[in-house]
């Protein structure tokens, strides 16, 4: 399988490669996030050539990680791990406490969730403020816990990082896409727009 990195504009990637001319809108992403059922996911009937994006939010078993990048191949697959995943997303361009660049998208994220018990990818609050406290800007943010500001109500478990809504205050990422819920909702903060994804959700960044 060719490397997950070959399609960033950073790393040395071969840029003939690339499914997409720099400068181009508007993106066409597919999002997938917490699929807890395998027996119950069923990719997309549109032609491949009709995305320019998967992203994977966490919580996503290894079969169904097959499908993805199998189906997907020849487009750029990019993630964060959830709670439950371990940290290394074979085969997955791993966002997680950085940001890279996919042609002229820039794509931040942080993965994992709220410590409640013993285990990885679980952070506190302090952990993730510092981590992005020094992130730099992205259009794209993927997490698999959601912004305080629309989770504010859940449970403990399920509820986000205050870190994460200083964020997209002072970053203002067009668009931020998580999973962790058992809801999928959208939601508007700013200029951003918050999408939280159960299963499997189509989207349209067009600036």
């Amino acid at each position: 399988m060719p490397s997950a990195d070959m399609y960033l504009t950073r790393s040395g990637s071969r840029s003939g490669k690339r499914r997409r001319r720099a400068g181009g809108f508007p993106w066409r992403i597919l999002a997938i996030g917490d699929v807890h059922s395998p027996g119950d996911f069923v990719l997309p009937l549109q032609p491949r050539d009709e995305l320019d994006l998967i992203v994977t939010l966490g919580d996503i078993p290894p079969s169904v990680i097959e499908q993805i990048l199998w189906w997907g191949r020849g487009i750029p697959v990019v993630g964060v791990p959830g709670n439950h995943d371990k940290a290394d997303l074979p085969g997955i361009v791993n966002v997680h406490g950085r940001v890279v660049e996919v042609a002229d998208l820039r794509i931040a994220g942080f993965g994992g969730a709220r410590r409640y018990r013993a285990g990885p990818n679980q952070f506190m609050d302090w952990q993730v403020a510092r981590r992005l406290y020094l992130l730099g800007p992205s259009d794209v943010f993927l997490s698999h816990a959601p912004p305080l500001c629309t989770s504010a109500g859940e449970g403990w478990v399920h509820r986000g990082f205050a870190a994460f809504d200083r964020y997209i205050e002072r970053r203002r990422p067009s668009l931020w896409l998580h999973g962790h819920l058992a809801h999928g909702y959208t939601r508007i903060v700013g200029s951003t727009a918050i999408h939280g994804v159960v299963g499997k959700r189509l989207l349209t960044l067009s600036h």
